[in-house]
């Protein structure tokens, strides 16, 4: 086996090995057994399968289309280098990629529910971070955000910030009460569509370019 491949051997075994012992460890922290952690949430809750249904596809669809940015933006820099043309475009990916990532996890772990709750941390914190990133992200990658479907994107995050402006309404009516996820969903999906078609739209753009030098 050659070096390389021994030490990524190595790595994931010890991952996997610290993974192992940290569940048992966490379980005894929290005084729970290791199946409450580990099994599907239906099953640990006794509840119907389709509890949180749509929220655990959100957040698979999040997550994925927030990695493909990522994967691509640093694929093409790993291969092509100094030969890498669109580097903003790259940037915007990557800048992007991470912040849709940080979100789904923060969704599928509930750190702006339960663990804000548990820190004392005001949840609002959380939507204000991610609309300064979201803010940030719009600004300072403008110029590269400007030649894809920005539409999209842009639509996307007016999704969470209704989202976000519903779930702070204290007395809100019964449809917005009803319809904050759904309207968080449905940003989602404008979200797993932009990412991926950008991210192909940025690899092809420099395979194309590497091709003609």
């Amino acid at each position: 086996m050659r070096s390389s491949h021994l030490r990524i051997v190595l790595a994931a075994f010890g991952a996997a090995t610290l993974a192992f012992a940290g569940i048992f460890l966490v379980a005894d922290l929290l005084g729970v057994p290791p199946k409450i952690l580990t099994r599907d949430p239906y099953w640990a809750a006794k509840v119907p399968p389709y509890f949180g249904y749509v929220s655990l596809v959100g957040s698979t669809l999040w997550l994925a289309g927030s990695l493909v940015a990522v994967t691509t933006a640093l694929a093409c820099r790993a291969v092509l280098g100094e030969r890498l043309r669109d580097r903003p475009m790259s940037r915007m990916l990557l800048a992007g990629g991470l912040l849709g990532a940080v979100m789904a996890v923060d969704d599928v772990l509930l750190f702006h529910d339960a663990g804000a709750d548990f820190l004392r941390i005001p949840e609002v914190l959380f939507h204000v971070v991610y609309g300064a990133g979201a803010a940030a992200l719009l600004i300072g990658c403008r110029r590269a955000v400007l030649r894809t479907p920005w539409v999209l994107l842009v639509a996307s995050f007016a999704c969470y910030a209704g989202s976000s402006l519903a779930d702070g309404w204290r007395r809100p009516p019964m449809f917005v009460k009803q319809a904050e996820d759904v309207i968080k969903f449905s940003g989602i999906v404008l979200w797993a569509f932009y990412f991926p078609w950008v991210a192909r739209m940025f690899a092809r753009a420099e395979a194309l370019a590497d091709e003609q030098d």
